[in-house]
This record gives C-alpha cells, structure tokens and sequence, in this order.
C-alpha cells in the first residue's frame, strides 16, 4: 500500500472502532513510537510493545464519551491527523483532549509515529514510576 491507501486505511479502521487492526495490519514490526509528553512512555520501539502498550491504556478506561479521527492530510511518504477524544480514565478521571499524530510510512508500513498535545495532569502513580525507572537506570548505567 502506498501511503494515502494506509492513511485512508487508518481512518476506516479507527471509525470502525478496530484500533488494534491498526497496529497489526498497518506498523512495521520496528515501528518507532514517540509522546515525548509522557515521561513514562516517551519512545517505544517495536510493533509488539506498542500493542502491549495500548492494551495496558485501554485497561485503564472506564469510559469512551467521545472519540474522533479527522481525514488525513498526505504529504509524500507521511500522513497527519487530528484526534479528539472524551474519555474517563479510573485513574484521572475524565478528560477531553486533542492531538495531533503524524506517521512515516516506509516500504508500505507505518514504521515512526509522532503525538502531539498538551499533557493531562499526570497522576502521582505516574511520577513514581518514573522516578523509579530514572532510579534504576541510573543504578544499572552508572
């Protein structure tokens, strides 16, 4: 597939509601993942663990108020798009939020995403596990 074939692809599956059909039929098995606004999660490297990573995000839904992907705008091997989204989380509460994602194809698969938006208050659960994570870094790489 070429690009605008993935983008339009991409689109009909996350209005169906088949998000995970996403990952599996249309990332590369290296794709690179970035939200560079979650300190937990900033960059995550292959298909499997970014699967893993979005069933560990759904677990934490309560509700989906509200959830929207706009059409995408196409430029050479790259695709955009604007989600919007209204969820209740167990651990936060609800929240509505805007981002946008942009995606590199290569070779007929999506192998880099991009997310763009203004961080949710993150919860004291979250600085904990961050903290631990630099803590143990910092033990293993020192």
């Amino acid at each position: 597939m070429n690009t605008k074939q993935i983008a339009k692809r991409f689109v009909s599956l996350f209005r169906q509601g088949r998000h995970i059909e996403i990952y599996h039929e249309l990332y590369d098995m290296h794709a690179i993942s970035k939200e560079i606004e979650n300190p937990v999660a900033a960059i995550t490297e292959g298909k499997h663990i970014i699967i893993n990573e979005f069933l560990e995000n759904q677990e934490n839904i309560v509700e989906i108020h509200h959830n929207s992907v706009s059409e995408p705008l196409i430029a050479d091997n790259y695709f955009v798009l604007k989600m919007t989204s209204d969820i209740t989380f167990a651990d936060i509460g609800r929240r509505e939020m805007e981002e946008l994602c942009l995606y590199k194809i290569e070779n007929g698969k999506i192998t880099e995403a991009q997310f763009f938006y203004s961080p949710i208050e993150a919860t004291p659960f979250l600085f904990d596990l961050y903290k631990s994570k630099k803590s143990l870094e910092e033990e293993l790489f020192v």
